[in-house]
């Protein structure tokens, strides 16, 4: 793979714009709030990215320092917690391996 085309990729999957739209599609989100679908994924994907975090916390942290906020614990729990993120995640997922994995 030609490392030009690592950002082309990127932005095509992980655009703000798709991954809230993505957000709305599977119901995790009704409406914009404080934490966007966009912001969550990007802080998940890098706090799960370094191999010190071990914590919920941890991610919360990332979160923060990432979009410059001051969440608080419960409501960045509560938003952990939906069952309809594992849809939004394996949707997430399935559209990185569809556009980044070569077919064979």
């Amino acid at each position: 793979m030609n490392i030009s085309t690592i950002p082309k990729k990127l932005k095509l999957i992980l655009s703000k714009s798709k991954l809230n739209q993505l957000g709305k599609v599977t119901g995790f989100t009704k409406r914009e709030r404080n934490i966007t679908i966009f912001q969550l994924v990007t802080s998940i994907i890098c706090a799960l990215g370094e191999k010190k975090n071990v914590y919920l916390s941890d991610i919360l942290r990332s979160f923060n320092q990432l979009t410059a906020q001051n969440v608080r614990y419960k409501p960045f729990h509560n938003q952990l917690s939906k069952p309809e993120l594992a849809d939004l995640m394996r949707e997430v997922t399935n559209r990185v391996f569809t556009h980044w994995v070569n077919n064979l």
